[in-house]
């Protein structure tokens, strides 16, 4: 029986493992210090760059596509906390208790899930067209007073053969089930604190609606009662959600004063992408946070209407690198030597824009057609004294086989290199791959981003298509292999840090060494040992992204 199959007929699939032990921990420690947001429990993934990036884990992320379709909405995240003794009465998810189902929770094990403390399920409940709350209402039955007996005897006028289960998790563990499920949670351990992340997805066209009422029925649903749902993979054309960008993350960051670590990042692009026909502009947040290379990255997609100016001419702290995908703009610059004049560019498909910092520029969409772009921006804590000029460049998807006269399984020509304010160097490549070519899984001292431009390629497990973005942190392994049956072509961003980002790469990695080893001794090189003092090793111990702990 396939998963989609057990699904349909159990209403859940159990356990799939996402996440290593030591994973689980650190994913612990990251969520918890999210507090709850003040509209709405459930919406931290609108606020929390955490939680987001929790929601787009591929080894998640594939699952539930297998059983909602490539089309996926992320409409609830939250962390759910028992304590000794603490049980979470039977109940039906009220926000999707109805309907045709179309939604999926997955129930993530992140602390102290053992065979004393997990989540209970009634084996084929979402069929039942009824809710928990609805039959407690009708029977006047208190919320803590329905007993599994009792939802065993309600569940048998629906179906007998209907069980409660409780699948064996371990830590790092997974349950997905419909949104429609019956369930409980129990910890009947005696000094643990049970932890689970929830995260709640949907098809776009799957009305979600907060309910006023959760502990009663019939519920008080309305339109004016929508969450905030986050479009996670595919597109929405149904506008029956409301759907909003993750943009509120870099305030909730300057807010609690905390940074993310962004790990290694897989994202597929299905262009054409749906744009914002009130404000003109519609963003796509791909990923962001600190990385062992820059103080801050952060990528997205945008799409621009035609006839559209995001903003007036502008400048910032950080540097920008912006590709054309589709369309055509007009990149608006206004250099330090031309007072009060504008210098326009026009960008087509193929077009390559490096910003400096503190560089004044805009875009305007002054085609027909709708123009998508991608943006990559970061910024270094302790800038270089380098500064290099805006430019433009062409990259047009060269046939690089036309060049390959020798038949070579790799080949690659150069776009960009030059140093920045925020990196020792930038540079940029485009790459054609030979299909069944590839190259072995390596580490690199840098970060590196790469854009498929045409034909198929696997890495990190994952086939990707055009157009796909792969971000991979430094010191992350990863490798790569054409596995169609046509040429791959790419392009390839290296973001290679300052010499104050090395110096705290190595120490970083140092750290590390000390803490894998048997016997955990301090450096006998004297000179690391101040370094590492002087940057604060615990400093270092919190900076460091979670790949390093795998």
């Amino acid at each position: 029986m396939s998963a989609l199959e057990e699904f349909q007929q159990q209403g859940y699939i159990a356990p799939v493992s996402v996440f290593s032990h030591r994973q689980a921990r650190q994913w612990s420690k990251r969520l918890k210090d999210c507090p709850r947001p003040k509209e709405w429990s459930k919406s931290r993934a609108a606020h929390y760059p955490a939680y987001f990036e929790l929601a787009q884990q591929a080894r998640i992320v594939d699952t539930v596509k297998q059983l909602l379709g490539e089309n996926i909405i992320l409409w609830g995240a939250s962390l759910v906390r028992r304590s000794p003794g603490e049980d979470h009465p039977w109940h039906s998810d009220v926000e999707t208790a109805y309907g045709d189902g179309n939604t999926v929770s997955v129930w993530i094990a992140l602390s102290n899930v053992n065979s004393k403390s997990g989540l209970q399920l009634l084996s084929a409940s979402h069929l039942f067209g009824a809710s928990v709350q609805e039959l407690r209402y009708l029977h006047s039955v208190e919320r803590s007073d329905a007993s599994s007996s009792q939802i065993l005897d309600w569940a048998g006028s629906y179906n007998p053969m209907s069980e409660i289960c409780q699948p064996d998790l371990q830590v790092g563990d997974a349950i997905f089930f419909d949104g429609r499920v019956w369930h409980s949670s129990v910890n009947h351990t005696r000094s643990a604190t049970r932890i689970a992340a929830l995260l709640q997805y949907a098809k776009p066209d799957a009305p979600i609606r907060i309910c006023e009422s959760a502990y009663i029925s019939p519920y008080l649903r309305t339109d004016n009662s929508k969450p905030p749902c986050i479009l996670i993979s595919g597109r929405d054309d149904s506008g029956i959600n409301t759907l909003v960008s993750n943009q509120a993350t870099d305030y909730e960051m300057k807010r609690t004063k905390r940074k993310t670590f962004m790990s290694t990042v897989v994202k597929h692009m299905d262009l054409p992408l749906k744009g914002n026909p009130e404000t003109g502009r519609e963003s796509y947040q791909l990923s962001g946070g600190i990385t062992p290379s820059v103080d801050r990255m952060n990528y997205h997609m945008s799409v621009l209407s035609p006839g559209i100016t995001p903003h007036e001419p502008h400048s910032h702290l950080e540097e920008e690198l912006l590709i054309m995908l589709s369309g055509e703009a007009d990149l608006v610059m206004v250099p330090e030597n031309i007072t009060g004049n504008q210098v326009r560019h026009r960008l087509k498909a193929g077009s390559l824009v490096y910003y400096p910092a503190f560089f004044t520029h805009t875009i305007h969409n002054t085609g027909s057609a709708p123009a998508t772009y991608l943006m990559f921006k970061w910024r270094a804590s302790i800038p270089s004294r380098m500064q290099s000029q805006a430019s433009v460049y062409q990259f047009d998807h060269p046939d690089l086989s036309v060049d390959n006269r020798h038949n070579k399984a790799w080949e690659s020509r150069e776009v960009l290199t030059f140093p920045t304010r925020h990196l020792k160097k930038l540079h940029s490549h485009v790459s054609l791959l030979q299909p069944g070519a590839g190259y072995k899984p390596h580490r690199d001292r840098y970060d590196v981003a790469i854009l498929l431009l045409k034909g198929e390629v696997e890495t990190l497990g994952k086939k990707l298509e055009p157009f796909a973005a792969v971000y991979y942190s430094a010191g992350e392994l990863h490798g790569m292999k054409n596995t169609g049956n046509t040429p791959a072509y790419y392009l390839v961003f290296e973001f290679h840090p300052g010499p104050a980002w090395n110096r705290w790469l190595s120490n970083g990695l140092q750290v590390r060494r000390i803490l894998r080893s048997p016997v955990k001794q301090i450096p006998r090189n004297l000179g690391t040992f101040t370094a590492l003092k002087a940057n604060s090793v615990s400093n270092i111990w919190k900076r460091l992204p979670i790949s390093f702990f795998k």
